[in-house]
């Protein structure tokens, strides 16, 4: 029974990622992808009391940076452009 009930959460949280997916741009979509490695680390550090490197602090900034301007509104993309123009 305990299998049975992980089996079938697991198979309809794979479906509702891929249904969120399905209804995003690809851009975002690969961003939040990306965010996986990003909260392994959180959860490492909340959940098992890890102590994280100085690389893997960097790695998560990075990304985090990354999906930030992958995701950002139209309207900021317009107004950085805007003032890079002028």
């Amino acid at each position: 029974l305990l299998l049975m009930n992980a089996i079938f959460l697991w198979a309809i949280s794979k479906l509702m990622v891929y249904e969120g997916l399905r209804r995003l741009d690809l851009i975002k979509a690969t961003s939040l992808m990306m965010t996986e490695t990003a909260f392994s680390l959180i959860y490492a550090v909340v959940l098992l009391s890890e102590i994280p490197t100085v690389y893997q602090l960097l790695g998560f900034v990075v990304v985090m940076i990354g999906v930030y301007f992958s995701t950002r509104p139209a309207y900021v993309r317009k107004a950085l452009q805007m003032s890079t123009a002028e």
